[in-house]
């Protein structure tokens, strides 16, 4: 009967034929077996399963309840009646002169704490040739969720403010929960002196996961030059760490003092000559007045050559002057002579910033800048020497579709070098203006994959005189492969000397009942192309469609002996590697699911030319477990196992 058993499992895995099926065969099978052994009417007790496992949460609802089935598998009339220690069983009693009778089992977990629990049903019938039989009942009892976790950033916060002046901007506090089920929060300050002066909105929320925000904002009015604290409490009935809280600083500076610098009028600015080559002597000149009360204290004045009237630090720098105090309502000369640097020939506008470096905190920071108005500087170079080439052009790949370009400087003892002009041409194309950058590098990224491309530089020095360009530097982009594997199998320690590579479905993991456990490894073996010999490795994912998915942990290990997947079996199954590569994630890809490995360093190490064996598929083996096998989709059912590898 354990070999129909055994067929009936083999049958309800592949076809899906349920426990009724199962039962009626072997109902069936011993009847006959009866007819041929017995001629007088002797019972025999005849039920299925012979195991049965609750699982429930400590705290929680009761597991649901299953089903013993009881029949008579002899001959007459069996009287049969079933008892057990703390399971609770109905009907205790019948009768069978055949059919199949069935007794509800069910378990009470009240009052048990986590923990696995055993019980046993003794199924009876002094008459019956075979009196007792027995069902084993293990109750496995999890422990309780998680509490809830305050989880919140930041942990402290600083406003800053004047004296007479506007609130400070609201800032946010975020609020989660970081640990399991509901963090119902709240919040509260205890900011009282000399008022009231801090708001949280809203005050309460609740979080599954996801962050709330509260508004956090002051309110000055009032207020007087110091510095206030307050504490924002974050409660949480039934979280773990109920409650935290975070700090807030408020810092009421007194008013600024009256200063506002500003260039004294058009009468007063002027630049000579007006015609420059760097090189050249050069001079600015400019009123600043403090149109404020009070004494401005030490400061910095900028002069730039612009291309347009709006005066920045992003405009070409000519020097500066470091100008003393000014009193409130007066006036001083700012003159500033010296060499004129190295500026692009072309046509400007000279210009100045005020406080340039912001030593001074005044009443009015935009009107700062100015320009001589109606005269323009006009630069010219006796430079008409090119830059030389850039040399040592070199194109890698750094990505899959991302390419570095680099080159050894050039040098230009004219004017110097300004910047780089990068172009790539695409294999069998033209050369393309891709970027410009003063720096001896370019990194180019979104390329087309398995695509040659050819870049070239030349350089600009100052005066706008070009080099030639460079020798080209090619390059070829990496690519993506998915591939089937080229065999597929798994090993199964009940049945050691069998090979079940054909089969259309893949198993890993413990089976049979706990503390009987036997293993299933999966094995895998793929045919890697040797194009990415040599190659950089960025991505190598396998992935198995899931036929039937369990909670037991699968992980991936590499192969470290040769195996021929015709014939290969549990007696000789290959030796693999100890270390793990990856632990198998759930994806769903177009409603499909599928168990998914990161096995590139194994890759990799066959794209550095080691031997490529297979990937060997795992659970911790665990005699605590019953049945938690996997089953995936075969290479013989047409949608095996596959492995996606992009390389560079």
């Amino acid at each position: 009967m354990k070999k129909l058993w055994g067929a009936c499992v083999l049958a309800l895995f592949i076809t899906g034929c349920g426990p009724t099926v199962i039962v009626s065969a072997i109902y069936s099978a011993t009847k006959k077996e009866k007819k041929k052994k017995h001629s007088a009417p002797v019972p025999e007790i005849g039920y299925y399963p012979y195991s049965l496992t609750f699982r429930a949460t400590e705290g929680g609802s009761n597991p649901p309840s299953q089903t013993l089935s009881i029949w008579n598998a002899g001959s007459g009339t069996l009287n049969w009646s079933v008892n057990a220690s703390w399971l609770t069983l109905g009907p205790p009693s019948g009768t069978s002169t055949g059919e199949i009778d069935t007794v509800t089992v069910s378990v009470n977990i009240s009052g048990r704490s986590e923990g696995t629990y055993h019980d046993t049903i003794t199924i009876s019938d002094p008459g019956a040739s075979n009196s007792p039989q027995f069902v084993d009942i293990t109750l496995i009892v999890d422990p309780p969720p998680p509490d809830p976790v305050i989880g919140y950033s930041p942990a402290s916060f600083t406003f800053n403010a004047v004296e007479g002046g506007s609130n400070p901007p609201s800032q946010t506090l975020t609020i989660w929960n970081d640990g399991s089920g509901t963090l119902n929060w709240s919040v509260s300050d205890d900011a009282s002196s000399p008022k009231d002066w801090l708001t949280l909105n809203p005050t309460s929320g609740n979080s599954t996961g996801e962050t709330d925000s509260v508004s956090v904002s002051v309110d000055i009015s009032g207020m007087s030059a110091k510095t206030y604290t307050a504490t924002i409490t974050i409660s949480a009935p039934g979280a773990s760490n109920s409650p935290q809280t975070c700090s807030v600083t408020l810092n009421v500076a007194p008013q600024s003092p009256s200063i506002d610098l500003y260039d004294d009028g058009e009468t007063y600015r002027g630049f000579s000559p007006q015609t420059v080559s760097p090189g050249d002597s050069f001079n600015i000149w400019c009123d600043i007045r403090n149109g404020g009360t009070d004494p401005s204290g030490s400061f910095e004045v900028h002069f730039y050559a612009s291309t347009n009237t709006i005066i920045s630090t992003s405009d070409y720098y000519i020097g500066s002057k470091s100008m003393s105090s000014i009193s409130g309502g007066s006036w001083a000369d700012c003159d500033w002579n010296g060499t004129f640097p190295n500026i692009p020939e072309g046509t400007y506008y000279v210009g100045w910033i005020i406080d340039a470096t912001g030593a001074v905190s005044e009443t009015d920071e935009s009107n700062n800048t100015a320009y001589k108005e109606g005269y323009t500087l006009t630069v010219v170079s006796g430079d008409t020497d090119p830059p030389t080439v850039p040399s040592n052009v070199n194109a890698y790949t750094t990505g899959v579709t991302s390419v570095k370009v680099s080159w050894s400087a050039s040098s230009d003892p004219g004017s110097g070098v300004k910047r780089y002009d990068v172009q790539r041409m695409k294999d069998g194309g033209s050369y393309t203006h891709v970027a410009y950058t003063s720096n001896t590098y370019y990194n180019d990224s979104g390329l087309e994959e398995e695509t040659t491309y050819y870049y070239r530089v030349r350089a600009e020095d100052n005066a706008g005189n070009w080099s030639g360009w460079s020798s080209p530097a090619g390059v070829t982009t990496g690519g993506t492969i998915t591939l089937s594997a080229a065999w597929d199998t798994y090993c199964d320690e009940a049945n050691p000397d069998t090979n079940y590579t054909y089969e259309n479905a893949l198993l890993s993991g413990p089976q049979g009942s706990a503390g009987n456990n036997m293993d299933l490894l999966t094995l895998i073996r793929f045919s890697l192309p040797s194009k990415i010999l040599g190659k950089t490795i960025d991505v190598a994912q396998l992935d198995m469609r899931i036929f039937v998915d369990r909670t037991s942990t699968l992980r991936a290990h590499r192969i470290a002996s040769d195996w021929d997947g015709a014939s290969v079996t549990w007696n000789t199954c290959p030796s693999w590697y100890t270390a793990v590569l990856d632990t198998g994630v759930k994806a769903t890809v177009g409603g499909t699911e599928y168990l998914r490995f990161d096995i590139k360093a194994a890759v990799q190490d066959w794209a550095d030319g080691e031997t490529f064996y297979g990937i060997l598929i795992k659970s911790d083996f665990n005699q605590g477990t019953s049945n938690e096998f996997w089953s995936f989709w075969s290479l013989n059912s047409g949608n095996g196992p596959t492995l996606l590898i992009k390389y560079y």
